[in-house]
């Protein structure tokens, strides 16, 4: 089976004839990466542990922010003589089922469900662990819990449903924890980020006037084909009430009711006073996962006085990570009536390794997920 991972200084030794293998940077780490061949993974549907897996065969894979970090520290504290399975995403046909499996079949394509905190009503006994299914959906077999997966319709192809159920249950979740009435004004950061182009999509299913903001001005265009009323280009170290327009358009609308924001150590603090009184603001991550990647700012936010315009303003402040089943469900029916788009940037292949890692965490004018395909 073929995995593509990050790997040791020692390991072309061990594939001589590897071609895909491959030197990178990532914020200034230099690593190895490639597709290593290991021997096919077991499954035998007798023994009772598998009553309720299902043996799936990945077809293509993607990436999340989340791998970054993953990346990161496999570079910078592996052993040489290690290497270590990336990806989250995947898209894949099931190859066997154990004799209990109701929710899928033999031949059907499936993706991951990510559904957190618990898979069903509470603590699941001995069911499937809550979240991500796996960190290494690049491995080429996967043995996952029936519940830890879901049918694809027909109308996605491979490369969307590689690089959809993260972002697409993440992304319902926090527009659901929203609670937004009609005709409301939601502002999405960082809007060139997979997350938050997710967000957008979602918003786009309820009635309500989408702004955005982004750092590049590669993105505009692109984003108000989408649907987005405005954006605002912010340089990272300005701060949002220095950016007249951003701050005329809050004070045009009575500040935005609900804001949706992929990394909160970075526009926490900027947005919190461009939002109305009983304002929502809802964050799944942090930009700065493990201290690994450099800070985009030279002075460090200043919490304390974001939390009091916080207090004064009853502005909710609500985590969200990931969402549950029927949070993807939804996503997946909106896809499947044409109300929804997900942008592919890019499709890679065969010894290509270096070039989908890199486009994957490197590339600015990226916009939409990365996928690698298994040939």
């Amino acid at each position: 089976m073929r995995n593509f991972a990050i790997c040791g200084r020692s390991i072309p030794a061990y594939y001589p004839d590897n071609r895909s293998l491959e030197a990178v940077s990532i914020d200034g780490v230099r690593m190895l990466c490639g597709v290593i061949e290991t021997a096919d993974r077991a499954f035998d549907t007798a023994l009772p542990a598998r009553a309720h897996d299902v043996l799936v065969r990945v077809r293509r894979f993607s990436c999340n922010y989340r791998d970054k970090s993953f990346v990161m520290r496999a570079a910078t504290r592996m052993p040489d003589d290690r290497f270590y399975v990336i990806g989250s995403e995947f898209v894949g046909e099931v190859a066997a089922v154990g004799p209990a499996v109701t929710r899928v079949q033999r031949g059907d394509r499936v993706m991951g469900d990510n559904t957190l905190p618990f898979v069903g009503p509470g603590h699941v006994g001995e069911g499937p662990h809550g979240g991500i299914p796996t960190n290494n959906a690049s491995g080429e077999y996967l043995v996952l819990h029936e519940d830890k997966v879901m049918g694809i319709p027909s109308s996605m192809p491979d490369d969307v449903a590689a690089a959809f159920s993260i972002g697409a249950q993440t992304a319902f979740s926090m527009v659901d924890k929203l609670g937004l009435a009609g005709g409301e004004h939601v502002l999405v950061t960082a809007a060139s980020s997979n997350t938050s182009l997710f967000a957008i999509e979602a918003l786009r299913q309820r009635d309500v006037a989408i702004y955005a903001t982004t750092t590049s001005e590669h993105h505009v265009a692109r984003l108000l084909a989408r649907g987005v009323r405005e954006v605002f280009v912010v340089p990272s170290a300005t701060l949002f009430s220095e950016h007249a327009s951003l701050v005329a358009t809050a004070r045009r609308v009575g500040g935005f009711a609900g804001v949706i924001d992929p990394f909160l150590d970075l526009h926490l603090h900027k947005v919190l006073g461009l939002m109305r009184t009983g304002g929502r603001y809802v964050s799944c991550g942090m930009h700065d996962q493990l201290a690994l990647t450099p800070h985009v700012t030279d002075a460090p936010p200043d919490y304390r006085a974001a939390l009091a315009t916080a207090i004064v303003k009853n502005i909710s402040i609500v985590g969200s990570c990931v969402g549950l089943r029927h949070h993807l469900a939804q996503a997946v029916s909106a896809y499947d009536a044409g109300r929804m788009d997900v942008p592919i940037d890019s499709v890679f292949t065969g010894d290509r390794a270096g070039a989908f890692l890199e486009r994957t965490f490197t590339t600015r004018d990226r916009f939409g997920k990365v996928v690698y395909a298994y040939e």
